[in-house]
């Protein structure tokens, strides 16, 4: 079982900068789920936003980079994201996404977020750390990822 990653040490919670944290996931009920347990992240200063597929996260996060919008400080992604993939064929895996994040940040000289490979397979989250992870999360432990999640909040 893999270990819950530790808290960016850039990560800070500002009156005025609220955190951003962006999930992108294809399993719509465990991202309900996930969603309805963090609820009250709202009032702790963190944005948790919900990406069912990788093009539309790609999208937002490249339209955020074109307008200097604040850039999510955390992305966990998923590595099979093949559910929407007869919708957008483009972008199936987490490897796809985290290569064409860091495309999206040379092209802008954005920073990077810290990104969170995010998988119940043990293989899958390593093959993500390989690709440009920072860390690993095992999803299957919802637990765990609830933890980790309201630790960026500053309070569990």
């Amino acid at each position: 079982m893999e270990n819950s990653p530790e808290l960016p040490s850039n990560i800070e919670v500002e009156e005025h900068h609220r955190t951003q944290v962006w999930i992108i996931d294809d399993n719509t009920d465990f991202n309900d789920a996930l969603q309805r347990s963090l609820k009250y992240g709202e009032d702790r200063g963190v944005d948790f936003k919900f990406f069912n597929e990788g093009e539309s996260a790609l999208s937002a996060f490249e339209e955020c980079c074109e307008n200097k919008a604040q850039l999510p400080s955390i992305i966990l992604v998923d590595y099979n994201l093949e559910q929407f993939a007869k919708i957008n064929p483009r972008y199936k895996t987490g490897v796809e996404i985290i290569a064409k994040l860091e495309e999206i940040c040379a092209k802008y000289q954005a920073s990077r977020p810290e990104i969170i490979a995010y998988s119940s397979d043990k293989e899958q989250n390593e093959k993500l750390v390989q690709a440009g992870a920072n860390s690993s999360i095992d999803k299957s432990d919802s637990r765990n990822i609830r933890n980790y999640l309201r630790g960026i909040g500053g309070q569990q």
